[in-house]
């Protein structure tokens, strides 16, 4: 798994912006920066305003097939077409889902919440990908309404996920996640099984650490953090690291 670097990737990639602020306003994002996939990623900013890509950056090719300025040219065909047909819908839904939960919500909590959906596209030679879709709310209006998004996509399909096409809304203000099934008319809120603790610990397994490693950066011990490990498990009725990086993935838990 990687921790999704932003700033490496505007280092290190080609990309056409149009607003110079967007890049240090994406570069800062809280969410973005604690954003982890499992393996390369790129990013497309959109601006649901004009319907205007305003960026493409990161591994677009290795993933969809297709380049950044390809995915420039193509603008919001790109997003029409890269889902597979019967999964177009799901998103749509998804998406209205996403803005009806963010529209109902204070002020103060919007630019903490996003969207992650999971669904299949089809690469530029025709092959299958399992895709996870990040969106996140960048810049809003005067009524506090987005419309500058940062979506990061990233191909999940050796994790072999069943439960596609689906979504979560996740509410970082208030630590609530919400599922979306396209069977489902209504948002489900799922259950929050980990303390504040483990989440910590969580994320440290994420970035690669042992057990060690996570005792000296949390100034605890050893078998503390052996325990906490054991009691992660336990809750989530996992038997190993790997299932339950699996697990977060798919639940939104950090």
């Amino acid at each position: 798994m990687n921790l999704f670097n932003l700033k490496k990737a505007f280092g290190n990639q080609n990309y056409t912006i149009a607003e110079l602020s967007y890049r240090d306003k994406i570069l800062n994002h809280p969410l973005i920066n604690g954003l982890w996939t499992m393996g390369p990623a790129f990013v497309i900013v959109v601006n649901t305003k004009t319907w205007a890509f305003e960026m493409v950056t990161g591994e677009s090719d290795s993933i969809s097939g297709f380049n950044n300025d390809e995915i420039m040219n193509l603008q919001g065909k790109f997003l029409i077409d890269f889902p597979v047909e019967n999964h177009g819908p799901a998103n749509l839904l998804i998406v209205k889902r996403g803005m009806e939960y963010l529209n109902s919500r204070p002020v103060n909590e919007r630019e903490n919440i996003f969207v992650v959906y999971f669904y299949h596209a089809r690469k530029k030679d025709g092959s299958l990908i399992t895709i996870q879709h990040h969106s996140f709310p960048l810049i809003f209006d005067e009524n506090h309404i987005p419309f500058i998004f940062v979506n990061v996509f990233s191909d999940i399909g050796f994790l072999k996920p069943e439960n596609v096409p689906m979504g979560l809304i996740i509410n970082r203000f208030t630590n609530e996640t919400f599922e979306i099934n396209p069977q489902n008319p209504e948002i489900t809120a799922s259950k929050d099984i980990f303390s504040s603790r483990e989440k910590e610990i969580i994320r440290l397994l994420i970035k690669g650490m042992n057990s060690s490693q996570i005792a000296e950066s949390l100034a605890i011990s050893h078998e503390t953090v052996r325990t906490h490990r054991k009691n992660i498990l336990r809750k989530a009725g996992l038997s190993n690291t790997g299932q339950l990086i699996h697990y977060c993935l798919f639940n939104g838990v950090v």
